[in-house]
């Protein structure tokens, strides 16, 4: 017996009459879902010979859902054997409380099974149902396996969701070839699914072997595509001149075939590499056109993408309040059409600019929102940096227990998934806590594994920082000669980058250092330039700062 190509329900439900309560449930919920559902109780017309009735209603179901409980009868028993003679892949085995293992046919091993058995409410297993029953109206194997995949990753069942995309991998290689486009795509979809997931490793392995296939295929769209994403992966382990040219040689192909979807996002990663490097510049002038092109498209998940850049980098620039209000925009949009990874990003960039004005008190909701995000959806990119940025604040309200074991979790993330850029960023925050408790020597090493990290990354506006909290512990050991010299790379890193705040910080320690040494001319110069950049760009706090230490040195006057 076949189901029928165009069925007139989307799911038969054999059943026995002892579970004739919690199967109706089941049913009135599939329903509720948009489910054509046909059951015995609310189908079987009196009068008419049920036998009949029942056979056609299999021939004119897309799915078998075949319930095993407290008891088997004979007539699921005959339904069972007439339906599974031909062992259709689209019998769905749903197991209720009451039943006994013994009761499973063997026929089922292959199909998929619905575990009720603690409880038949579980909306998680009622989800996987529902996704089951409207993946059979797929038209193909392939088609049904990455929808399976796709409401099982949206529902954070994540292995069986990467399960049914090898599954559509191995469907594709099998009947359509290993060097069909087909198979480039699902080669794309895992990779992708594994670098959202944080393994790096295994998502580039994937993302490599669809390359090869797009090459061969001469598929320039799916090969700028790729390219794209290989980009992401070497960006975040700290290759950005690697990243710069995969980019530049996808944003080519976007070109050529008229992708304006694609160009929009390599322009925005390629902002983000100059973020990462530090030329601020480059990265605006690269995000406005990536704005303006993402406009054209309508996409509003590669607009808000774009919007979050370009409120970093005012962020960066020091506009706090232009940046606050596109991140804002960001945040709305995001809860608008459900985007989970963008609205973290938002979150956390509100939290960052907060904590920048010392608003605690309302930075602290922002990251733990996203927090939460990252870890019902297992963004570890995300979720690193969140620990950090929320260590900062528990520090700065006088927790630095509490502090650095956020900044060990964020550490342990960053080594297990290879992420350098927040690795360093990590070891730095932790050395601050290290020289506020007089740890010295653990402070010095983590400062030194930190400045490898960064030269070896390219990252020279993280380069910057170590340089000024490398000069700051010798500070403290009074070698004001060496303090100085640090200080100073850090000033000339930031000038080059054109970092005002970090501009700003390196004079106003040199300037307490210079102090220090018997140079109160020389110091205030320094200071009262220093001051002049904090009020232009709004850091009221640091104003403070500077200001005390202006105080100080007029004093040695």
């Amino acid at each position: 017996m076949q189901l029928s190509q165009n069925p007139k329900y989307d799911v038969f439900l054999c059943y026995s009459a002892m579970d004739s309560e919690p199967v109706e449930e089941i049913a009135s919920y599939l329903t509720d879902a948009g489910v054509r559902v046909w059951l015995d109780k609310w189908n079987l017309i009196p009068g008419r010979s049920w036998v009949q009735d029942i056979s056609k209603a299999i021939k004119d179901s897309a799915s078998f859902g075949f319930f095993v409980g407290s008891d088997i009868n004979v007539r699921q028993k005959e339904e069972l054997d007439s339906f599974l003679k031909q062992k259709p892949k689209n019998a769905i085995l749903i197991i209720l409380p009451d039943a006994k293992k013994e009761q499973i046919p063997q026929l089922f091993e292959e199909h998929m099974a619905i575990d009720l058995t603690g409880n038949i409410h579980d909306i998680k297993e009622l989800s996987k149902l529902t996704a089951a029953i409207i993946s059979n109206k797929q038209d193909n194997e392939i088609e049904r396996e990455l929808y399976l995949s796709g409401v099982l990753r949206k529902q954070e069942n994540f292995d069986e969701a990467i399960e049914h995309l090898k599954k559509a991998l191995d469907i594709s290689k099998s009947q359509l070839g290993a060097n069909h486009p087909t198979t480039a795509n699902i080669l794309n979809n895992i990779g992708g699914f594994y670098f959202d997931q944080g393994n790096f490793h295994e998502a580039l392995k994937y993302f490599e072997e669809s390359l090869l296939i797009t090459r061969e295929n001469s598929d320039i769209e799916a090969e700028a595509t790729v390219l794209n994403n290989i980009g992401l992966i070497l960006k975040l382990q700290g290759k950005p001149q690697k990243a710069l040219e995969l980019y530049t040689k996808s944003i080519e192909l976007a070109r050529v075939v008229h992708d304006l979807s694609q160009q929009a996002t390599t322009l925005n990663n390629i902002a983000n590499v100059y973020l990462d490097t530090g030329e601020i510049r480059k990265a605006d002038n690269v995000i406005e056109e990536g704005l303006e092109i993402a406009g054209e498209t309508g996409d509003k998940e590669i607009y808000i993408s774009c919007l979050g850049t370009k409120a970093i980098i005012l962020y960066q620039l020091g506009n706090l309040d232009n940046a606050m209000q596109l991140l804002k925009e960001q945040e709305m949009t995001c809860r608008e059409i459900n985007n989970p990874i963008e609205l973290q990003r938002a979150l956390g960039h509100q939290g960052v600019i907060l904590h920048e004005r010392n608003e605690l008190n309302d930075a602290l909701p922002l990251l733990k929102e996203q927090e939460r995000i990252c870890r019902e959806i297992n963004y570890y990119i995300g979720l690193q940096k969140c620990l950090g940025n929320i260590a900062l604040i528990v520090r700065k309200l006088g927790d630095k227990d509490k502090a650095l074991e956020l900044h060990k979790e964020e550490e342990q993330i960053c080594r297990q998934k290879n992420i350098p850029s927040g690795l360093q960023r990590s070891l730095g925050n932790q050395a601050q806590i290290y020289f506020m408790n007089e740890d010295i020597d653990t402070a010095v090493r983590l400062l030194d594994e930190q400045e490898k990290i960064c030269r070896e990354i390219g990252d020279r506006s993280s380069l910057a920082r170590c340089l000024g909290n490398k000069g700051l512990v010798l500070e403290a050991q009074e070698n004001l000669v060496d303090a100085l010299k640090y200080m100073k790379e850090q000033e000339q890193l930031n000038r080059e980058l054109n970092i005002p705040r970090g501009i700003a910080i390196s004079l106003a320690n040199q300037a307490g250092v210079l102090n220090k040494m018997g140079k109160p001319q020389e110091a205030l110069k320094l200071a009262e330039e220093s001051l002049a950049i904090f009020e232009k760009h709004g850091y009221s706090m640091l104003v403070k700062s500077v200001n005390r230490i202006i105080e100080e040195i007029r004093a040695n006057l």
